[in-house]
């Protein structure tokens, strides 16, 4: 039997198009975990507005989720790492969207722990080897203090027994109001 190298197709409730690639090669561990063959790769992360306390900004985070992946992505969680303050998130306000022209919205919950500061974004359905992927986050603010902020990024395969793998940083700097650093 002959199949498919790569076919698009609508999957969940909202109707979006999703590339679709078979499984190459899955991890499961002998406890029936199941990991990436390949974690998808952090592409950058980049915030709309560098100024500090600007009301109104968004943070994106860019993934490559590799064709050979082995399994589609369940779950992103974004931890503040460094930064002089706490960077507060708004979970209602997570969006995700893949590469391409017209921008294809998918959908994303998402939640946050006040006591670590982690926004947990979760893809039901969940995003398919093969795709590129933007989570855009919204802070309450921007920071007060001019500074780096380093935000950890884990990424979870889809299922309930699933291993996170650390795939980077995201850096965001932010400036005063005459570009002081």
């Amino acid at each position: 039997m002959i199949r498919p190298l790569l076919t698009l197709g609508l999957l969940g409730t909202g109707g979006v198009l999703l590339a679709m690639a078979p499984p190459l090669g899955s991890v499961t561990l002998g406890d029936g975990t199941v990991a990436f063959n390949r974690p998808p790769l952090l592409l950058g992360a980049s915030a709309s507005h560098i100024t500090i306390r600007f009301p109104v900004s968004t943070y994106s985070f860019e993934f490559d989720i590799r064709p050979d992946a082995g399994e589609p992505l369940g779950q992103v969680r974004i931890s503040q790492d460094s930064g002089p303050e706490q960077i507060v998130l708004v979970p209602e306000a997570t969006t995700a969207y893949l590469a391409g022209r017209p921008r294809q919205g998918v959908p994303v919950t998402a939640t946050y722990d006040s006591q670590t500061g982690d926004l947990i974004a979760t893809f039901n359905p969940p995003i398919p080897p093969g795709n590129r992927l933007t989570l855009a986050l919204e802070p309450r603010q921007n920071p007060s203090t001019a500074a780096t902020y380093l935000f950890g990024v884990t990424v979870y395969p889809a299922g309930a027994r699933s291993l996170g793998q650390f795939i980077g940083y995201g850096r965001l700097l932010f400036y005063g109001d005459f570009g002081d650093h």
